[in-house]
């Protein structure tokens, strides 16, 4: 997901001056095997960010007491719930600070067995350098990026979030009422 999404642009080391190069965030490759299929999980090391302002990191959740609500809704007008998740969510939404991300010895081997064509980006020590061009999972901001990205989308199917809450989107067509409430990637 992470190549096929656009997620890294990866650049020569060479290109930078050595002080932005050693000031390019770390980060950590996870594994998992499920069944014969490899996952991996790609997190950057947003702790390395300067401290960014809590208005451009923080994201609405959906309350409780909206949740409550729209399922006595859902429960007296006869309407029916289902749940959805939003596979790799944060992916999706376009980072525009761009930050630069090292990608360990270790971690761009992986990189290299899937795409040999990236070798020619490897450093003098073995490492990746690249362009977060996405809202990768451990930067600061990729929650508030990830909501923008979801709202404008539900916006242009033609859901409105309520005034009390930011997470319940609405969408009334042909007389008939749909509601999506919004938890991060999850959706009721």
């Amino acid at each position: 997901s992470l190549i096929d999404k656009g997620v890294l642009e990866f650049v020569k080391a060479s290109n930078f001056e050595a002080s932005v190069v050693k000031a390019a965030l770390p980060c950590k490759l996870f594994l998992k095997k499920k069944g014969s299929v490899m996952k991996a999980r790609m997190v950057a090391g947003g702790h390395r960010q300067p401290r960014l302002p809590m208005e451009e990191t923080s994201s609405p959740t959906v309350m409780i007491s909206t949740v409550m609500a729209s399922m006595q809704i859902v429960t007296t007008s006869n309407m029916f719930t289902c749940i959805a998740d939003v596979e790799t969510a944060y992916l999706n939404a376009d980072n525009s600070n761009e930050e630069l991300m090292y990608i360990g010895r270790e971690e761009a081997k992986h990189f290299i067995k899937v795409r040999p064509d990236l070798s020619e980006y490897l450093d003098n020590n073995g490492r990746l350098l690249c362009v977060i061009v996405k809202a990768l999972y451990g930067l600061q901001q990729s929650a508030k990026l990830w909501y923008g990205h979801m709202s404008k989308t539900l916006d242009t199917l033609g859901y409105k979030p309520t005034i009390e809450d930011p997470c319940a989107f609405v969408k009334t067509l042909f007389g008939k009422t749909s509601i999506i409430l919004a938890h991060v990637d999850d959706f009721l």
